[in-house]
């Protein structure tokens, strides 16, 4: 059944891509809707069928593709999403199966946390307890049991369980209770990824609104002395949590690098923790204060790293702190000012600390934290290790100390020759790591890890939102008041590059994040970097001053300012038309009346403008690089477009570049661009004359096989050169005709079953044999197109010397098992359309002795 449904769904996406199907056959059924209806009517005594459909649907979410799956991923992406869709109907209406669904559902989550459907597990169980809580809440020691597993998950898994469950611990104190009970056993397991995991839990629990309430100055009471009436019920929950966090702080780094983070995130969303969340942070950060100003190392970075029994440590993630703290002060500033004294006391005395550290790291040169270049910086001993942490740190620290000094100076003067101060030493930190081999020097932005095997490295100390907030400054901040301090900033090539190289890191790293818990500060900060990215790919911003080699400077921030947009534009994609419109009109707000269609085809138009440019050669504006990565945004856009007007634009003014431009034979860019071409023309016309022209351009230009016959001459696409007909146009072509001979394979199928329903009858055998006789010459007409393809490649010359004749005999194994397959089919329907196999026939028989006087290697063999 799982198959069938697949394929049914396969074959429904090849007819919908494609305007031959469609013409030939008017409407195919959807197999999903189908489903459905079958899953809603069982509700009306079909209590037989519910078993079934409870493990047809667990079957179909298994086909939930992984991250590294390229092969037919959007159509098990709905596969999978169809087996959730089913699993929540039937829990929804069969009262019977609402255990064993939720049963298996939890049982899968534990015991497949590793799997790619785990993610999908997750959202179906979210959605079932958001729908119907109190039916989970009947079965909840089925719940309890999968939460007694909690230390044995990953974190990942254990922060999506949690995530999950939030909603029964608003509903049920009891299982509020037995949870945190799992949460401390876990917080306090010799395993870290177990501890991490419980810290976590908290950290969720105490994010949640149900439990942020108002929490007075008094915190440090446990929760024993907190008076338990209803109205501070929660008040008392908040005690126990913060007091439990504070023993984190004697725990692995690891678990303090959470738990930082998760303070400062809390702090941005619940006004009311201010005061001891800050206190928290500062309690521990005093003990690493260097209080005597007259030292010039503002911090006791000796005790962050130690060695102990030939192994390096990092016992204190200096870094993490320093920024966990920034990020509270900043928060502040920002707010309205707090009428709490207490509040305003701590923030007015965690600025004071951060401006003292500010101004001392600016005095400090390497020497006082202990950094010599000719020092060891292995990562095989141990001095080297513990060299290679205090780099880290005190990068961290500057990374931190500069947004700090850009967000809190306003941008002024004093404040923004700070940011230069500060990025000069952590440039002279990270130039260390990239001289001894600990940084990749071809990596942008900073690595806070020892580790070199990631390409795109850990997440930056920069936060996205200052991160957004400083791009966005550089490019769109005109107020006069700022301009000579960001004049300043805008001079350093150094510092922007930095910039936008750390903005494109923290899009890949937002683009790899799993599940649908997207913190809605980080989408606003996404959403602001792809606005900077937007008005960067123009050239216009930021642009190179006088005395800077654009050639070296300019592209290498442009190719970033692209990458980064194709990035973000395909996260959108991925959620779909409403979110991808939703982030184009942000980016531009002439959008914001018009159409999802017209938006989507108002950027599409916008970047054909820069391919044109680029194509032409207009002051060079784009390489070709940027061009192709452009050329792929816009085919990622034109995906979004319906067939129409709209998209016939797109075909239109891609068709002419081809046809018009020679590229100089840059080979990427040509199979870009004629990749686009071919998906466009799938869906707006019905022939293949496009692949067949193709196929002459590139028989032309490689000449016949046989070298005394003279090819005539063929020049309908100007990309078509001998370099790019070897490099890419081959491989098109031959991908191309394989996807039109699996629709006309398709086809086929299609008319079998068609004849097996419409022959229980003789009046239905005679209307399906009308019906079939235009299907079937349709189709003899499609193969006829075919062999012409087919001839010109096996006349082509060099396809054996270049490997190629393995994908050509492919092509030609398919057409001929999709031929056998159609001939068969007209003698099984004793039909009058024979005269069209006979126009088909004479022509492969040609085609054969053709391939007969080929240097082939391999021989055919009559159908």
């Amino acid at each position: 059944m799982k198959m069938i449904i697949t394929r049914r769904l396969k074959d429904y996406d090849k007819w919908k891509h494609s305007k031959w199907s469609q013409g030939v056959v008017g409407q195919v059924q959807d197999i999903k809707q189908v489903l459905l209806d079958a899953v809603r009517y069982s509700s009306h005594g079909w209590d037989i069928a519910t078993p079934g459909l409870v493990q047809l649907g667990f079957f179909l979410m298994e086909s939930t593709p992984g991250k590294s799956s390229t092969s037919d991923g959007g159509v098990a992406q709905q596969v999978s999403g169809l087996g959730s869709e089913v699993l929540q109907m039937v829990f929804k209406f069969h009262c019977i199966a609402q255990q064993e669904v939720l049963s298996q559902l939890l049982n899968r989550i534990i015991t497949g946390c590793n799997s790619p459907s785990v993610d999908s597990y997750f959202r179906l169980l979210h959605s079932i307890i958001s729908s119907e809580p109190q039916v989970v809440l009947d079965s909840l020691h089925q719940v309890r049991e999968a939460v007694s597993y909690l230390s044995l998950l990953p974190p990942a898994a254990a922060t999506s369980l949690l995530w999950t469950l939030q909603p029964l611990v608003k509903i049920s104190p009891s299982f509020r209770d037995s949870l945190l009970l799992v949460l401390r056993k876990s917080l306090f397991s010799r395993q870290p990824e177990a501890r991490r995991s419980g810290l976590i839990g908290y950290l969720q629990l105490l994010r949640s609104e149900g439990v942020a309430t108002s929490v007075q100055s008094n915190w440090q009471l446990c929760s024993s002395q907190a008076p338990m009436t209803s109205s501070s019920a929660n008040e008392a929950l908040c005690y126990e949590i913060l007091g439990v966090l504070r023993r984190c702080l004697s725990q692995q780094d690891t678990v303090r690098v959470a738990l930082y983070e998760g303070l400062s995130d809390i702090y941005q969303t619940s006004p009311q923790l201010e005061e001891p969340i800050l206190t928290l942070l500062l309690s521990q950060f005093n003990h690493f204060y260097q209080h005597d100003k007259a030292t010039s190392l503002p911090v006791q970075l000796a005790n962050c790293v130690t060695v102990s029994h030939g192994e390096a440590t990092r016992v204190e993630p200096l870094d993490h702190l320093i920024r966990s703290v920034q990020l509270c002060v900043t928060c502040s500033l920002h707010r309205s000012s707090s009428s709490d004294k207490v509040v305003e006391s701590c923030v007015a005395t965690a600025q004071a600390r951060l401006d003292d550290v500010l101004v001392r790291m600016i005095r400090c040169e390497l020497d006082d934290f202990e950094i010599d270049t000719a020092a060891d910086y292995s990562i095989t001993g141990s001095v080297g290790m513990k060299n290679v942490m205090r780099c880290f740190i005190v990068a961290g620290m500057y990374e931190t100390l500069l947004e700090y000094a850009f967000v809190a100076g306003e941008k002024s003067m004093e404040s923004c020759q700070n940011v230069l101060k500060i990025f000069r030493g952590y440039q002279l930190v990270v130039n260390i790591l990239k001289e001894k081999g600990v940084i990749p020097a071809g990596l942008a932005g900073s690595k806070k890890g020892v580790s070199t095997k990631s390409q795109k490295g850990p997440h930056s100390m920069l936060s996205l939102k200052g991160l957004a907030t400083m791009l966005q400054a550089l490019i769109s901040d005109e107020l006069p008041a700022h301009q000579p301090g960001l004049g300043l900033l805008r001079e350093s090539n150094a510092l922007r590059s930095y910039l936008v190289s750390t903005a494109l890191q923290a899009v890949h790293q937002f683009s790899d994040q799993t599940g649908d818990d997207h913190h809605q500060l980080a989408t606003d900060a996404m959403t602001t970097l792809g606005r900077c990215f937007y008005k960067l790919m123009g050239g216009r911003v930021l642009a190179p001053q006088s005395g800077q080699n654009k050639k070296d400077k300019g592209k290498p921030l442009l190719v970033m300012s692209v990458e980064g947009l194709h990035r973000l534009m395909l996260i959108m994609c991925s959620r779909g038309v409403d979110q991808l419109c939703h982030f184009l009109s942000a980016l531009d707000e002439v959008t914001r009346d018009s159409s999802q269609q017209q938006i989507i085809h108002h950027f599409i138009r916008h970047f054909q403008h820069y391919v044109n440019s680029a194509v032409a050669g207009e002051a060079s504006v784009l390489g070709n690089k940027e061009t192709q990565l452009l050329v792929n945004l816009i085919a990622s856009l034109s995906a979004q477009l319906d067939p129409s007007q709209l998209l016939d634009q797109v075909h239109g003014w891609v068709k002419t570049i081809c046809v018009e431009w020679n590229l100089e034979n840059d080979v990427n860019l040509t199979k870009a661009l004629l990749s686009l071409m071919f998906t466009t023309s799938s869906q707006l016309s019905p022939d293949l004359t496009l692949l067949r022209h193709l196929s002459e351009d590139v028989q032309y230009q490689l000449g016949d096989i046989e070298e005394d016959i003279q090819v005539a001459e063929s020049k309908h696409f100007s990309v078509v050169t001998p370099r790019t007909s070897e490099g890419c146009v081959l491989s098109l072509i031959y991908q191309q005709t394989e996807q039109a001979l699996e629709i006309v394979d398709w086809l086929i199928d299609h008319l079998k079953a068609e004849h097996s329903v419409h022959s229980l009858t003789a009046a239905a055998a005679d209307l399906m044999i009308e019906e079939t006789e235009d299907a079937i010459g349709q189709t003899c007409d499609r193969l006829c197109q075919i062999v012409r393809i087919l001839h010109n490649m096996s006349r082509s010359a060099d396809i054996p010397s270049k490997g190629r004749s393995q994908d050509l005999f492919k092509c030609l194994q398919k057409f001929y098992g999709v031929l056998e397959q159609l001939t068969k089919h007209v003698c099984v329907c004793a039909c009058v359309c024979i005269q069209y196999i006979c126009v088909c026939l004479p022509t492969c028989a040609v085609l054969r002795f053709q391939l007969d006087n080929a240097s082939c290697f391999i021989s055919l063999h009559d159908t």
